[in-house]
């Protein structure tokens, strides 16, 4: 199967991560971000120069970029900040640029990998033993030394708590004053039917907002199930 990497590189250490992928979208890059807090010794980097790959980017601009909804709500609950790289513009994230070639000509060929979980014990082994144990051709010294030396305590803390990825939606709300989401349905006030609302969804609630304004609230319910919630407004979402 085709497999992806997820590349993350402390600038100022060198120190890297990779993460293997069978997709590119949210919840493999949350998984990406959690994975490389873990690795980097429960630490959070302060900043991130994104690539623009599509699920992360739902509107490239050099000026004026749109990031997808709910991963700049994980960069914000983790406390770091996105910045999107420039189109066609690979000097904004030489570091990374960089890191590809390397894994792709040094980690991927001559190895045998037998499963995702097997290849990403290996790309995190790999990560240690070979990428960070090297003499980094720039800063002439090795990446994981000065990262534990210097770089890992400017680091953010992390909880370790796994994250709830969340899911967005827009239904529109039906003559019996109900929408549809995850499959199930969850009612609203009545003077709201016929217009469509913005319905944030995890594993605990559901919660409808107009105009970024929280209306209602439900508890999540299975596949079929129907909801009657409360009535709230509690500010922008």
């Amino acid at each position: 199967r085709k497999t992806w990497a997820f590349c993350m590189v402390l600038p100022f250490s060198r120190h890297m991560f990779v993460f293997l992928t069978f997709k590119q979208d949210i919840p493999a890059a949350i998984a990406a971000f959690e994975a490389a807090w873990a690795f980097f010794g429960g630490g959070v980097v302060r900043r991130v120069v994104l690539d623009n790959f599509a699920a992360a980017v739902d509107k490239a601009d050099n000026y004026d970029p749109v990031l997808n909804r709910v991963l700049a709500e994980y960069s914000q609950q983790r406390g770091f900040i996105l910045d999107t790289a420039r189109v066609r513009y690979p000097r904004d994230k030489p570091h990374t640029e960089r890191s590809v070639f390397f894994v792709r000509n040094r980690f991927y060929k001559g190895g045998t990998l037998r499963d995702i979980d097997d290849a990403q014990a290996q790309a995190a082994r790999w990560c240690l033993e070979v990428a960070g144990q090297r003499i980094h051709g720039t800063t002439r010294l090795q990446p994981l030394a000065v990262f534990e030396q210097i770089e890992q305590a400017a680091l953010l803390p992390w909880d370790g708590q796994p994250y709830d990825v969340p899911t967005w939606g827009k239904p529109k709300v039906a003559d019996d004053y109900h929408i549809q989401f995850g499959k199930a349905l969850y009612s609203l006030p009545y003077r709201y039917r016929g217009r469509r609302v913005d319905v944030r969804g995890d594993r605990q609630l559901v919660r409808a907002y107009i105009n970024g304004q929280l209306i209602k609230e439900h508890p999540r319910k299975e596949p079929g199930g129907r909801g009657s919630g409360r009535a709230v407004s509690t500010g922008p979402c």
